[in-house]
Protein backbone atom coordinates (compact mmCIF):
# COMPACT_ATOMS: atom_id res chain seq x y z
CA UNK A 1 0.00 0.00 0.00
CA UNK A 2 2.60 2.12 0.79
CA UNK A 3 4.42 1.34 -2.06
CA UNK A 4 1.47 2.42 -4.37
CA UNK A 5 0.97 5.93 -2.40
CA UNK A 6 4.61 6.72 -3.09
CA UNK A 7 3.97 5.62 -6.58
CA UNK A 8 1.03 8.00 -7.10
CA UNK A 9 2.87 10.76 -5.50
CA UNK A 10 5.84 10.48 -7.86
CA UNK A 11 3.31 10.48 -11.12
CA UNK A 12 1.30 13.49 -9.66
CA UNK A 13 5.03 15.43 -9.17
CA UNK A 14 5.61 14.75 -12.66
CA UNK A 15 1.64 15.49 -14.25
CA UNK A 16 1.13 18.38 -12.57
CA UNK A 17 3.93 20.44 -14.16
CA UNK A 18 2.53 19.12 -17.47
CA UNK A 19 -0.68 20.15 -16.69
CA UNK A 20 0.26 23.73 -15.70
CA UNK A 21 2.87 24.42 -18.86
CA UNK A 22 0.73 26.51 -21.36
CA UNK A 23 1.13 26.34 -25.18
CA UNK A 24 4.12 29.16 -25.81
CA UNK A 25 2.66 32.11 -28.14
CA UNK A 26 4.27 32.61 -31.12
CA UNK A 27 4.20 32.17 -35.12
CA UNK A 28 4.46 29.33 -37.45
CA UNK A 29 5.01 29.19 -40.94
CA UNK A 30 1.12 28.58 -41.56
CA UNK A 31 0.28 31.79 -40.62
CA UNK A 32 2.19 33.55 -43.41
CA UNK A 33 -0.50 32.23 -45.72
CA UNK A 34 -4.23 30.69 -45.96
CA UNK A 35 -5.43 27.70 -46.91
CA UNK A 36 -2.34 26.13 -48.24
CA UNK A 37 -1.73 29.45 -50.43
CA UNK A 38 1.21 30.61 -48.61
CA UNK A 39 3.40 34.34 -49.43
CA UNK A 40 6.32 33.86 -52.02
CA UNK A 41 5.28 30.44 -53.75
CA UNK A 42 4.00 30.06 -57.19
CA UNK A 43 0.17 29.00 -57.60
CA UNK A 44 -2.50 27.99 -60.16
CA UNK A 45 -5.41 29.77 -60.68
CA UNK A 46 -6.97 25.80 -60.19
CA UNK A 47 -5.20 26.23 -56.80
CA UNK A 48 -6.39 29.46 -55.36
CA UNK A 49 -10.04 28.26 -56.99
CA UNK A 50 -10.05 24.58 -54.66
CA UNK A 51 -8.36 26.87 -51.27
CA UNK A 52 -11.00 29.84 -51.67
CA UNK A 53 -13.62 29.22 -54.65
CA UNK A 54 -13.89 30.37 -57.91
CA UNK A 55 -12.62 33.82 -58.73
CA UNK A 56 -15.12 36.63 -59.29
CA UNK A 57 -12.83 38.24 -61.18
CA UNK A 58 -9.02 39.62 -61.74
CA UNK A 59 -7.88 43.37 -61.98
CA UNK A 60 -4.32 44.47 -62.22
CA UNK A 61 -2.95 47.69 -60.19
CA UNK A 62 0.43 49.09 -58.74
CA UNK A 63 1.47 48.68 -55.29
CA UNK A 64 3.97 51.27 -54.42
CA UNK A 65 5.56 50.23 -57.83
CA UNK A 66 5.07 46.54 -57.39
CA UNK A 67 2.84 45.13 -60.41
CA UNK A 68 0.22 43.06 -58.83
CA UNK A 69 -2.89 40.93 -60.07
CA UNK A 70 -5.70 40.66 -57.46
CA UNK A 71 -8.18 37.61 -58.20
CA UNK A 72 -11.26 38.56 -56.02
CA UNK A 73 -13.30 36.21 -54.09
CA UNK A 74 -16.17 35.41 -52.53
CA UNK A 75 -16.53 36.34 -48.42
CA UNK A 76 -14.16 39.61 -49.24
CA UNK A 77 -11.50 37.29 -50.06
CA UNK A 78 -8.90 38.36 -52.37
CA UNK A 79 -4.98 37.51 -53.70
CA UNK A 80 -2.62 39.49 -54.97
CA UNK A 81 -0.02 37.60 -57.32
CA UNK A 82 2.85 39.13 -58.35
CA UNK A 83 3.66 39.80 -62.08
CA UNK A 84 7.13 39.89 -61.91
CA UNK A 85 7.40 35.99 -61.04
CA UNK A 86 4.05 35.22 -60.61
CA UNK A 87 4.31 34.24 -56.95
CA UNK A 88 1.37 34.99 -53.94
CA UNK A 89 2.40 38.52 -52.43
CA UNK A 90 -0.87 39.95 -50.56
CA UNK A 91 -3.74 37.94 -49.06
CA UNK A 92 -6.57 40.12 -47.42
CA UNK A 93 -9.12 38.67 -45.70
CA UNK A 94 -12.22 40.65 -44.70
CA UNK A 95 -14.85 37.77 -43.92
CA UNK A 96 -16.23 37.92 -40.56
CA UNK A 97 -16.35 34.00 -40.87
CA UNK A 98 -13.25 33.35 -41.37
CA UNK A 99 -11.50 31.16 -38.97
CA UNK A 100 -7.33 31.19 -38.30
CA UNK A 101 -5.12 29.08 -36.24
CA UNK A 102 -6.18 28.44 -32.64
CA UNK A 103 -9.76 30.14 -33.47
CA UNK A 104 -8.81 33.19 -33.97
CA UNK A 105 -11.26 34.90 -36.10
CA UNK A 106 -13.17 38.62 -36.69
CA UNK A 107 -13.89 40.18 -33.01
CA UNK A 108 -11.17 38.29 -31.27
CA UNK A 109 -9.41 40.03 -28.19
CA UNK A 110 -5.85 41.30 -27.83
CA UNK A 111 -5.69 38.68 -25.24
CA UNK A 112 -6.83 36.12 -27.73
CA UNK A 113 -4.55 37.30 -30.45
CA UNK A 114 -1.49 37.78 -28.30
CA UNK A 115 -1.95 33.78 -26.57
CA UNK A 116 -1.62 32.77 -30.15
CA UNK A 117 1.27 34.57 -31.96
CA UNK A 118 3.17 36.54 -29.11
CA UNK A 119 3.13 40.18 -28.11
CA UNK A 120 2.86 43.21 -30.27
CA UNK A 121 2.96 46.54 -29.86
CA UNK A 122 0.10 48.17 -32.10
CA UNK A 123 0.88 50.23 -35.27
CA UNK A 124 -1.21 52.75 -36.82
CA UNK A 125 -1.39 53.29 -41.09
CA UNK A 126 -3.45 55.64 -42.87
CA UNK A 127 -6.05 56.04 -39.52
CA UNK A 128 -5.91 51.95 -39.36
CA UNK A 129 -4.80 49.79 -36.21
CA UNK A 130 -3.08 46.61 -36.83
CA UNK A 131 -0.99 44.03 -34.90
CA UNK A 132 1.96 43.59 -37.43
CA UNK A 133 3.98 40.31 -37.52
CA UNK A 134 6.87 39.74 -39.41
CA UNK A 135 8.69 36.28 -40.60
CA UNK A 136 11.66 36.05 -39.32
CA UNK A 137 13.23 34.04 -41.49
CA UNK A 138 12.04 36.61 -44.34
CA UNK A 139 11.12 39.98 -42.93
CA UNK A 140 9.03 41.46 -45.41
CA UNK A 141 6.40 38.86 -44.81
CA UNK A 142 4.20 39.96 -42.27
CA UNK A 143 0.50 38.77 -40.80
CA UNK A 144 -1.46 41.76 -39.98
CA UNK A 145 -4.32 41.83 -37.97
CA UNK A 146 -6.72 44.65 -38.35
CA UNK A 147 -7.98 45.78 -34.61
CA UNK A 148 -10.80 48.39 -34.16
CA UNK A 149 -9.47 51.44 -32.48
CA UNK A 150 -10.91 51.67 -29.20
CA UNK A 151 -12.35 48.36 -28.55
CA UNK A 152 -9.32 46.60 -30.00
CA UNK A 153 -10.95 43.70 -31.55
CA UNK A 154 -9.71 42.09 -34.53
CA UNK A 155 -11.83 42.99 -37.64
CA UNK A 156 -9.93 41.56 -40.84
CA UNK A 157 -6.35 40.07 -41.97
CA UNK A 158 -3.87 41.03 -44.12
CA UNK A 159 -0.89 38.64 -45.07
CA UNK A 160 1.68 40.33 -47.57
CA UNK A 161 5.25 41.17 -48.32
CA UNK A 162 4.50 43.96 -50.45
CA UNK A 163 5.64 47.06 -49.22
CA UNK A 164 3.59 49.42 -46.56
CA UNK A 165 4.78 53.00 -47.23
CA UNK A 166 6.35 54.72 -49.67
CA UNK A 167 9.46 54.28 -47.70
CA UNK A 168 9.42 50.98 -48.53
CA UNK A 169 8.78 50.98 -52.02
CA UNK A 170 10.64 48.82 -54.69
CA UNK A 171 12.85 50.24 -57.18
CA UNK A 172 12.60 47.12 -59.32
CA UNK A 173 9.88 46.47 -61.45
CA UNK A 174 9.61 48.03 -65.11
CA UNK A 175 5.81 48.02 -65.37
CA UNK A 176 3.85 50.94 -64.11
CA UNK A 177 0.43 52.03 -63.83
CA UNK A 178 -0.78 54.62 -65.93
CA UNK A 179 -3.80 56.55 -67.29
CA UNK A 180 -3.23 55.96 -71.43
CA UNK A 181 -5.57 58.88 -71.80
CA UNK A 182 -2.79 61.04 -69.41
CA UNK A 183 -0.17 59.96 -71.91
CA UNK A 184 -1.71 60.88 -74.86
CA UNK A 185 -2.46 64.02 -73.41
CA UNK A 186 0.91 64.62 -72.41
CA UNK A 187 2.16 64.20 -76.09
CA UNK A 188 0.06 66.57 -77.56
CA UNK A 189 1.24 69.44 -75.01
CA UNK A 190 -1.66 69.06 -72.50
CA UNK A 191 -1.28 69.56 -68.41
CA UNK A 192 -1.88 66.70 -66.92
CA UNK A 193 -0.47 67.22 -63.75
CA UNK A 194 -3.99 66.60 -62.27
CA UNK A 195 -4.09 63.57 -63.64
CA UNK A 196 -0.85 62.43 -62.52
CA UNK A 197 -1.58 63.42 -59.12
CA UNK A 198 -4.50 61.42 -58.94
CA UNK A 199 -2.69 58.16 -60.52
CA UNK A 200 -0.50 58.76 -57.60
CA UNK A 201 -3.03 58.76 -54.71
CA UNK A 202 -5.02 55.82 -56.05
CA UNK A 203 -1.32 54.11 -57.06
CA UNK A 204 -0.61 54.37 -52.51
CA UNK A 205 -3.82 52.72 -52.10
CA UNK A 206 -4.50 49.98 -53.12
CA UNK A 207 -8.11 49.70 -51.97
CA UNK A 208 -9.53 52.55 -53.90
CA UNK A 209 -7.57 51.54 -56.83
CA UNK A 210 -9.30 47.88 -56.73
CA UNK A 211 -12.38 49.73 -56.23
CA UNK A 212 -12.03 51.32 -59.32
CA UNK A 213 -10.81 48.43 -61.45
CA UNK A 214 -13.66 46.20 -60.43
CA UNK A 215 -16.20 48.88 -61.63
CA UNK A 216 -15.12 48.86 -65.19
Amino acid sequence: MKRIFILMLCMMFFAVPAMAKEKQAGLLPEDFGSRGILLGETVTEEQMTKAFGAPLFDNEISVYGVHVRYYQFRKNIKVGIRMKDNTVCDIVIKDEDYVGRDGVRYGATPYKIEHTYGKCERTLIEGQTWYIYHNEKNPKEKLMLEILAGVYTMQSWRITSLPLTIDEAEEEEDWESRDLDAIEMRNQGIDVTAIEARNRAEENNPDERWKKGARK
